[in-house]
């Protein structure tokens, strides 16, 4: 995937990882709606990761990986708060500036 394909990626798991924080939903898409970001639980193959990458699009696909499963922590009620998914949201932002 290019970095381009990554920053679209990045901002829609961004941008409903916001909404979670935010208390605006708590319903967590299966991996592939994100298309190539994989957390903890999930198989890459099954998310549709078969490409390499360049450091920075490595950083993003970490940072999205570890924000994919704080979200579903706070969507399940197994978060006591709501900071370290903020923590995640602004690592993956600054991971997304570099690309």
């Amino acid at each position: 995937m290019t970095r381009t394909d990554w920053r679209a990626k990045a901002e829609a798991l961004l941008e409903h990882a916001r909404a979670v924080r935010d208390g605006r939903t708590l319903v967590v898409p299966p991996p592939s709606s994100f298309g190539g970001v994989v957390g903890a639980g999930d198989s890459p193959k099954d998310a549709g990761q078969t490409t390499t990458d360049d450091e920075a699009c490595a950083a993003v696909r970490a940072a999205l990986g570890y924000l994919l499963d704080e979200v579903r922590l706070v969507a399940a009620g197994r978060a006591g708060t709501t900071a370290v998914l903020a923590d995640e949201i602004a690592h993956t932002e600054a991971a997304v500036a570099r690309l």
